[in-house]
């Protein structure tokens, strides 16, 4: 039997079957320890506290502004940070192993020696970026990532 493939569809005389494209690849990120959730954990930062070396793993701080403060060495590994500003924001020696940053406005952020392994950057601004030493094996980068750095998944 030859099959007809018409916009998506593949016929076979009146049986018709959708033919879909393989989904895409997900990120490929380990899986958080004990049975925690990635970026499920409810957070709040405020402007005003230093955040210098917090435990904020697992965190949904996604679509908040987190502009201009400074996460100087804090834990932020499987934290969600999808869609958020952090222009101008210090993650100097953070750790963000499998973070959620896509999308997010890194503009002018300071990435210096972060743990970026794993973390999906998919979509995220980087323009200015500082991110000499930031660790970056198997981890998603835009492709105006400015750092040299094996990036590729394993």
């Amino acid at each position: 039997m030859t099959g007809v493939l018409v916009g998506g569809w593949l016929t076979f005389g009146t049986v018709a079957a959708l033919v879909m494209a393989p989904p895409a690849q997900a990120h490929n990120r380990p899986p958080p320890p004990d049975g925690q959730v990635a970026g499920q954990r409810v957070c709040t930062l405020e402007a005003t506290d230093d955040h210098q070396g917090e435990d904020l793993k697992f965190c949904d701080l996604s679509g908040i502004s987190l502009s201009k403060l400074d996460l100087r060495e804090a834990d932020l590994s499987w934290a969600s940070l999808s869609g958020s500003g952090a222009f101008d924001t210090t993650f100097a020696g953070a750790l963000l192993f499998a973070a959620d940053i896509r999308d997010a406005d890194l503009t002018a952020a300071d990435l210096r020696e972060a743990d970026l392994r794993y973390a999906d950057l998919s979509g995220a601004t980087v323009s200015g970026v500082l991110c000499e030493g930031a660790q970056v094996k198997g981890a998603s980068l835009p492709d105006d990532w400015p750092c040299d750095g094996e990036a590729a998944a394993e």
